[in-house]
């Protein structure tokens, strides 16, 4: 116990002559912290009378550099701290701190809440600490999610990343989308307890040295870029030596300023700068010749030539068809401009327009390091005529056939198509008739008619529609002249037991009568006539017969019962 006196009491003294204006309870205070190992409170607490302001050796108990005396948190090592902070002490050095302890240390350490505030202030960074001996356990501040699994592992982090996303800049102007909208790249997620230097080139390079169609590739390699970064980022290092705004440093933002210092060639180095998530654009360079503007980067992303094909509906285009030559950064994003005041997105995509053009279509994207593309190519769409429908009624009485026409066309006016349609009929083989009139835009109703010659026969009735745009629809039919009129039924009593021996008689239409049957036995008749006149009447001549005739029968051959007394 004697040892751990005397070590705690050359920390204290320490302490003592750095604040001379600390009282007495103040130390012994906290010597009883160190002898019961119990935790002090918050105003007694002060980073370097234990570890130093920051712990950056791991070797050492007590002191200003070191671990506190006997870990009471159960750490053993000081970590990376050294390879994240300068030796300094005072403000900056606080500063400093609260990179990684957001809303916590060293103002609000572990002597006052016995927790070890971890905050990297990035949603979705991680730690996996070590187990802490009671009564001390990790404060998740900043967004950052503490787990205890022993690796000592950081992970998550913008400045272990490549770099590529986590930017927050909006352009002003062009394709969309207009921002990087992705969260912070994930990173290496390098161990708190590892070793080795840590340096620009760890990161980024210095300069950042992507080469061409790297997916962050950008001009620092030109030669004529290759000065200091205050040049073009004087907001975050105005010496172009060191980082003179942290906060601009490793924030997920391009900050692009010119120096109002620096020349260049004797000529004072201005420019504008508007952010695009591929990379950007310098405008009105004072250093470029004339001060030419110039797009920042020179990933080269080549489009081979589009295939785009017609489609089935009317002007209808396909664009499935998009290559891209080496190298490629899939996915991709893709914008359509038809060339007909019309946009559209995604792949593959189709469109359909208005008349057969032709139409310039612009095809610009993305790809999954937002550097842009573009391609051009003239469509012109084929009007795909939908073929009309037939439609009609057929009617025959005696040897006079009559057509009611309901034909009509889907598309009589799309397409471009405009005008009316054609109906053909071939009657027999030989006898025409031909109607270049009609509206097919709906059924006409249109009626056609032809009396054959008083001769039982067959014929092939040929029908042809032809719509506005040149579509023909053929269709056939079987034409049977009539024979023998014949005309059958059955007679019953009004109970429905069959009604022999009746008489029915076969009327021309509004006439004498021209023959006649009886009923058998069962109630049944059968006339049958030479077809006179293009229709009959058939009944009994008797009263008391439901119905009493029946009128207008200019069926060849049709069924007619009745119901007597």
């Amino acid at each position: 116990m004697d040892v751990v006196k005397n070590i705690c009491l050359k920390s204290l003294k320490r302490r003592a002559m750095e604040e001379t204006k600390k009282s007495i309870f103040f130390f012994s205070s906290l010597v009883l912290l160190v002898l019961f190992t119990s935790p002090a409170i918050a105003e007694e607490c002060g980073c370097n009378g234990c570890h130093g302001n920051p712990p950056i050796a791991g070797n050492k108990f007590g002191g200003p550099d070191g671990l506190v005396v006997y870990p009471l948190t159960g750490a053993t090592s000081a970590g990376a701290h050294a390879k994240h902070v300068p030796s300094t002490t005072g403000a900056l050095q606080n500063d400093r701190c609260y990179v990684c302890h957001v809303n916590g240390m060293p103002y609000s350490p572990v002597c006052g809440n016995n927790q070890l505030q971890i905050g990297f202030g990035g949603s979705g960074s991680r730690y996996d600490g070590k187990r802490l001996n009671a009564p001390y356990s990790y404060e998740a501040t900043g967004g950052t999610a503490i787990t205890t699994g022993g690796t000592a592992q950081c992970s998550n982090l913008y400045c272990h990343s490549n770099g590529a996303g986590g930017t927050n800049n909006v352009a002003l102007s062009g394709t969309p989308p207009l921002y990087d909208s992705r969260s912070i790249a994930p990173g290496t997620s390098p161990s708190w307890t590892s070793s080795g230097p840590l340096g620009c080139n760890f990161c980024h390079g210095y300069p950042p040295s992507y080469l061409t169609n790297n997916f962050k590739s950008n001009s620092h390699l030109i030669f004529e870029h290759q000065q200091t970064c205050n040049y073009c980022h004087y907001g975050t290092s105005a010496d172009g030596a060191t980082i003179t705004n942290q906060a601009n440093h490793a924030n997920g933002i391009y900050n692009v300023q010119p120096d109002p210092s620096a020349a260049f060639n004797g000529t004072p180095v201005n420019f504008a700068y508007s952010y695009d998530p591929g990379g950007g654009r310098c405008s009105t360079v004072s250093c470029h010749p004339g001060a030419a503007s110039m797009v920042w980067g020179n990933f080269n992303e080549f489009v081979a030539p589009l295939f785009p094909r017609n489609g089935s509906q009317c002007f209808e285009m396909i664009f499935d068809n998009v290559q891209f030559a080496t190298p490629t950064d899939p996915p991709y994003a893709y914008y359509w401009d038809f060339g007909d005041g019309t946009i559209g997105n995604g792949f593959p995509a189709s469109h359909i327009y208005g008349s057969a053009g032709p139409f310039t279509v612009i095809l610009t994207g993305r790809d999954k390091d937002y550097h842009p593309f573009s391609k051009a190519v003239t469509v012109s769409p084929q009007g795909i005529n939908a073929a009309p429908v037939v439609s009609k009624t057929l009617s025959l009485k005696k040897y006079t056939l009559t057509i009611t026409d309901a034909s009509y066309d889907p598309d009589c006016n799309a397409c471009g198509h405009t005008g009316n349609g054609k109906i053909e009929i071939t009657w027999d083989g030989v006898n025409k008739t031909t109607d270049t009139a009609v509206d097919l835009c709906s059924p006409s109703g249109k009626v056609y008619s032809r009396t054959y010659p008083t001769a039982t026969a067959n014929y092939s009735l040929k029908y042809n529609v032809t719509d506005n745009a040149g579509s023909l629809v053929a269709t056939t039919n079987a034409i049977s002249l009539p024979g023998p009129i014949t005309i059958s039924g059955k007679v019953t009593h009004a109970n429905g037991t069959a009604y022999p021996n009746v008489t029915v008689y076969l009327f021309k239409a509004g006439g004498t009568a021209q023959t006649s049957a009886i009923t058998d036995a069962n109630g049944n008749y059968t006339l049958s006539r030479t077809w006179l006149f293009d229709c009959y009447d058939v009944g009994p001549v008797a009263t008391g017969f439901t119905p009493t005739r029946q009128y207008n029968i200019c069926d060849i051959s049709s069924n007619v019962n009745f119901v007597g007394p």
